[in-house]
């Protein structure tokens, strides 16, 4: 049987009609990616007529290869057409085919590492769910957005142009705080902090967003939690999945800034504030013990330690319910006083 892993190890076919000869040449001279893949597929039929291989057929791996055709045709298409959309488009333009969009990924992940190069890069964006707000304009042959009117859906920024009189970025973990923050006057406060949120774990769209805007420090408030940590992570050094072309979004100045029960602000937090560990969360907090271990982050490392003795977690609503603006006036204000404004005294 033919694995689709092993089909970019076929040679190129020989004997066979080349692609160069083709009159309309141009398109494989202007990408030789488009030309690559046909080289490959065209080298994977071969293989079936001259080796004698045969595919093994049965209901799931019948399903898989359709997928997977259809996913290569697709792209192969973009690149002719010279056209762009994003993963979700072409998820919704055959889904009874793919089912999930985990499926359409998987299959794109597939060919990359079949073909050893992102056919999909330029062509295909990456559709973010991240928001952010803040003085940050973005330019685009569509038009300019301008982030400090009103929260604004980070999208594939990669070919934008974006200006900014910010001095700094901070990201929050989900949108609840995104949203608490403004209302307590977050904007007013640090008016040269953009404020940002993956909305969970991030996209790889607002990963893009960070890095085209890396000459800026970069501060993250989390979570005190292994999911807040294992996010905090993500930012910093990329996630874990072997997804291809994903491992250079990495944001090596981003610095963790709680919330840390080992740094806990002067004000108290209740015990009932504190909530047990789930068995499947205390796994988690083994599992980032072990990379972080290996990573050095000592900070970290602290925090699920400590964490892992108290077997409880501590979520940032802990810090907002103390009091009105809490978390603007005492938490951040503390933790990025060198952004904040100045109060005049009277």
């Amino acid at each position: 049987m033919i694995e689709f892993s092993n089909l970019g190890k076929q040679n190129s076919p020989q004997g066979m009609f080349s692609l160069d000869s083709r009159e309309n040449s141009d398109t494989n001279i202007a990408d030789s990616i488009s030309h690559h893949i046909e080289q490959c597929c065209l080298a994977f039929l071969k293989s079936l007529v001259d080796n004698g291989y045969k595919l093994k057929l049965t209901s799931k791996n019948s399903q898989l290869i359709a997928q997977m055709l259809r996913t290569i045709s697709m792209i192969h298409q973009l690149r002719i057409l010279k056209t762009r959309k994003t993963k979700r488009d072409l998820f919704y333009e055959q889904k009874n085919l793919f089912g999930e969009q985990r499926n359409l990924d998987s299959c794109i992940n597939r060919i990359c590492c079949w073909l050893g190069v992102d056919p999909t890069s330029g062509y295909l964006l990456s559709s973010g769910h991240g928001l952010v707000i803040g003085q940050l304009k973005i330019c685009r042959s569509t038009g300019i957005t301008d982030c400090s009117l009103k929260a604004t859906l980070i999208d594939d920024f990669s070919d934008a142009n974006l200006f900014t009189t910010a001095q700094c970025i901070l990201v929050v973990e989900k949108d609840a705080t995104f949203q608490k923050l403004i209302g307590e006057g977050f904007l007013k406060l640090f008016p040269n902090t953009l404020l940002v949120t993956g909305r969970g774990y991030p996209d790889i769209a607002t990963r893009i967003l960070l890095n085209k805007l890396s000459n800026l420090p970069l501060f993250g408030l989390l979570d005190c939690d292994p999911h807040g940590i294992e996010i905090a992570m993500t930012y910093k050094y990329g996630n874990c999945s072997k997804t291809f072309g994903v491992k250079n979004q990495t944001l090596s100045h981003f610095e963790w800034i709680g919330l840390s029960r080992c740094k806990l602000p002067k004000f108290v937090i209740s015990a009932v504030q504190f909530l047990p560990l789930q068995t499947s969360e205390l796994v988690k907090v083994e599992k980032l013990c072990q990379r972080i271990a290996i990573l050095g982050n000592t900070a970290l490392l602290d925090e699920l330690i400590r964490m892992r003795q108290c077997s409880n977690k501590l979520e940032l609503e802990a810090v907002s319910g103390i009091a009105p603006g809490s978390m603007c006036q005492y938490l951040l204000r503390t933790k990025l006083s060198k952004y904040a404004v100045v109060e005049k005294s009277n």
